[in-house]
């Protein structure tokens, strides 16, 4: 994932697939920042996610990331990063 000013750039590279890559709109205005999950996770995560907003929270792209719903502060998921 490579944060920018109002997107999100996500790409996977799979060797038996191939590679993959889409831009989103998204609110962030923070720093640009290049961050490296398993995909698998980050699916499991989304998957059970009833609503349609999702936060994504992150320090820097040594540290983990945290992820929940926008509106139910209840349920918190966190995912360690990659090194790319």
């Amino acid at each position: 994932m490579i944060l920018k000013k109002d997107t999100i750039e996500i790409s996977s590279s799979n060797p038996e697939i191939g590679d993959a890559k889409e831009d989103i709109r998204i609110q962030y205005q923070g720093p640009e920042i290049s961050i490296g999950f398993n995909a698998r996770y980050i699916l499991d995560i989304l998957q059970i996610q009833n609503e349609e907003n999702i936060q994504i929270l992150l320090k820097d792209n040594l540290s983990p990331g945290l992820i929940r719903p926008e509106q139910d502060l209840n349920y918190t998921a966190v995912v360690m990063p990659m090194r790319l």
